[in-house]
Parts: structure tokens; sequence; C-alpha cells
């Protein structure tokens, strides 16, 4: 007897361990008798004390309220005519902490009167996590690509883009992206998401706002860094709160982009349903530089076209990659002390080097390329990998323009190094 008992007790501690490493329990339920059962690892994944009284009514509440006739009707399904079902669903624990599950109906079991489906819940959501994860490393390199093919587009198409990428990326629900002053005293909101417009009551949105006066949302641009605020509802002595009837926030995000030490813009995100990390700055980051260099290629494109006159002073003294590559000869025949830094030349070995000797495109292809975009005389931009002096491969974003210098057609080289996007 004695070892009976040591031999189910350790079968229970067994099947608890089993339970607690696959994060997967089992239950049996009958909607028509609202009846209930789940075993500890159901308990500890619904987040209930364990041995709470249960029936199945009540605990439909845990399932999206769509789901509610899905989860009835597949049980008595499976119940009535023995048919199994499987399906992924986000659900709401008794703590309130969002988690996706897998729940399996098995098979009926008949017990004289009594009757039950059995099944198991696991819990996926590090499974889910991964994917989406995968899904949105690709989604955020198309977010950038597709934004490089915006040289035609208008500045409010291309910052509506922007800011709905940002949101999109990061798993946001609402946002903002606004522009600075000079002086770095006054935000103009340039684009607001269609979510918090429409969540929004206030009528009479201003458009600009002093950064003296914003609460935690400006604090991006007074400490001049990305700010991440995970409980919004916290207090703060840097809040200020925001006017009644506003969007209500319960996390949010902001990060500024700079030009020549200078914030030139700002993107703000909010109520992700998890916390904001590291790893969305860096991604929202990415997007605003894209924006921003586009934007600043736009610009140039103008400027040349009214002026045909080079600005040697933004050329020499940006901390953007920039070349100046001659598009018969191939020849580079500028580059700036960024260009020398990120390439791992000096200026004489650099102004020497032709622009294949950089790249991993092949010469025939990469003449062709240059002839045609200084014919168009209309900027283009791609993706390419190109070689260091180290003979190190990166990835890079190629923004071309051209531009007439003392009527002579060159190509003004502009280049992003996206070797380490995630």
């Amino acid at each position: 007897m004695k070892e009976t008992l040591q031999s189910l007790n350790e079968d229970k501690r067994f099947l608890h361990e089993v339970q607690q490493i696959g994060q997967i329990g089992g239950w049996i339920a009958n909607p028509r008798t609202d009846f209930l059962k789940w075993s500890e690892g159901v308990y500890s994944i619904m987040e209930v004390p364990l041995n709470t009284p249960l029936s199945f009514t009540e605990r439909l509440k845990y399932f999206p309220e769509r789901y509610h006739s899905y989860v009835t009707e597949s049980m008595m399904n499976c119940l009535d005519n023995g048919i199994p079902f499987s399906f992924d669903v986000e659900i709401i624990s008794e703590n309130k902490t969002t988690k996706w599950v897998e729940i399996r109906g098995v098979s009926p079991v008949i017990e004289g009167e009594r009757s039950y489906v059995l099944g198991t819940l696991q819990d996926i959501s590090e499974t889910k996590k991964q994917v989406l994860d995968q899904y949105l490393q690709v989604e955020r390199v198309e977010a950038l690509l597709t934004l490089n093919k915006m040289t035609h587009s208008s500045l409010k198409e291309i910052t509506d883009y922007v800011l709905e990428e940002g949101i999109r990326i990061t798993g946001s629900k609402i946002g903002y992206l606004a522009f600075l002053n000079e002086a770095e005293t006054v935000l103009t909101m340039h684009s607001w998401s269609k979510e918090s417009m429409a969540e929004c009551m206030i009528t009479d949105k201003p458009l600009e706002y002093r950064v003296d006066k914003t609460g935690l949302w400006g604090e991006a641009v007074r400490q001049r860094k990305p700010i991440i605020t995970n409980d919004y509802s916290a207090p703060s002595p840097l809040k200020k709160g925001y006017p009644e009837g506003h969007v209500h926030l319960t996390r949010h995000m902001n990060v500024p982009i700079f030009e020549d030490n200078k914030i030139v813009a700002l993107m703000g995100v909010g109520n992700k349903s998890e916390d904001y990390t590291q790893e969305d700055v860096y991604h929202i980051t990415l997007l605003l530089e894209a924006m921003w260099k586009l934007l600043e290629n736009k610009e140039y494109h103008r400027k040349y076209l009214e002026s045909q006159k080079f600005n040697q002073d933004i050329f020499e003294n940006s901390r953007a990659v920039k070349l100046l590559v001659d598009p018969y000869q191939g020849k580079i025949v500028e580059a700036n002390k960024a260009a020398c830094e990120f390439y791992g030349y000096s200026h004489e070995e650099m102004t020497a080097l032709y622009i294949w000797d950089i790249n991993t495109i092949p010469k025939s292809e990469l003449q062709e390329i240059l002839k045609t975009e200084a014919k168009s005389n209309s900027p283009t931009n791609y993706q390419v990998e190109q070689r260091l002096a180290s003979g190190e491969i990166r990835k890079v974003l190629i923004y071309n323009v051209p531009v007439n210098l003392h009527n002579k057609m060159y190509i003004h080289v502009t280049t992003i190094d996206v070797t380490h996007f995630k």
C-alpha cells in the first residue's frame, strides 16, 4: 500500500512537471450541463487559484466574446458527433494577462448518464511571439523599401505612410509625427494616426505645441534621446496630463532624429499591448532616418532643378555618407568625410576609385544604371551590397540624385547602412 501511494505521488509530480514544462493542461467540459473541470496546468495558464469552483458559462469570459459561440458549438459537435477540433485564440487571464493558447477537443467520453468532451489547453504565447517577430522583421524591411520608392510622393503622403508603418511595426494603436523648429522650442504636428483621430474627442486640435509646455511626450526633445513610458498611469513629475476628452494613453514611446546635432523630427507611438523595448526604438529610428534622407534628397533635387547649384557646404559637413559620381566614367569625383570614414579610405584614395570598386554589382550593369539615371534627371533609390576597404560587405540603401554642375551631369549619392537591420 505504501509503495502504491509512493508511486501515485511520483506520477502526480511527474504530471505536474510535464504540464509546467509544456505549459499545457487538460480539461473536461459539457456546455449542455454547464460542467467544467480543469487540471492544475489549466488553472496555472488561466491564473486562477487552484480548486476554484468552475462552470462552463462563467469561464467563457476568458475568451473574446466573438469566440463564445464558436467554442460552445465546437464542443457540442465533438460531444454529439465525435468530431475533434483545434484552434488558436488570444485570451485574457484572470489577472488580465493577454496570452495565446491552443485549445483542442480530443474526443467525447460517455459514462452512463454523464458525458463530456476531453481536451487540452496549451500556452503558445512564446511561439506566437517568435512567429510574429519574424513576420514583423519582413514587414519592417518592406516598409523601408516602399518608403525608398516614394520619391515622387508629397510630403503629407510620405509622413502619413511613415507614421502608419511606425504604428504597425511596433504593434501600437495610436501615434503622431512632428517636426521641430530650428530653435527646438516648438513641435508642429504633421501627421496623426487614423485611430488617434477617431478616438480623440477634441475637435479643436492645436497643430503646434511649445516644448516647455508638453509633458512626458516632450521629454524626448528635452532629454535629446528616446523616451519609453510603459506605465503611463504611474505618477511622474514630468507628466502634465492631457486635455479632457483626449485619447487615453496606457503606454507611450517617442523617438527623436537628429540632423547636424539638432532634433528635426519626432515620432510618438502609444498603447502597445505589451511593453515597448529598445528594439522598437531601433526600428522607429531607422524608419525616421530613411524618411528624413528621402525628404532631404527631394529638397536637394528641387533646389538642383531650380538653381543648378551644388551646395558644397552641405555636402562636406553632412554626417550622411555622400559621394559625387561621374555617371559616364563611373569615377568618384568627390567624397565627404563621412564617406571616407564609412568606406575606410582616405580622401585621396576614395577619389581615385570608381563606383564599381565599392559595389558588388557587375561593372557593366552599374554603368547602365548610372547612364539611365543621368538621362532621366530624376532621383532613384535601391538596396545593394557594398565593399569596404577592409573587405567587409555591408548592406546599404542608395539614394541617387542627378545634379548639373558647371554644365556637366553628376550623380549625388547618399548611402544608408542597413546591415544590422533586424
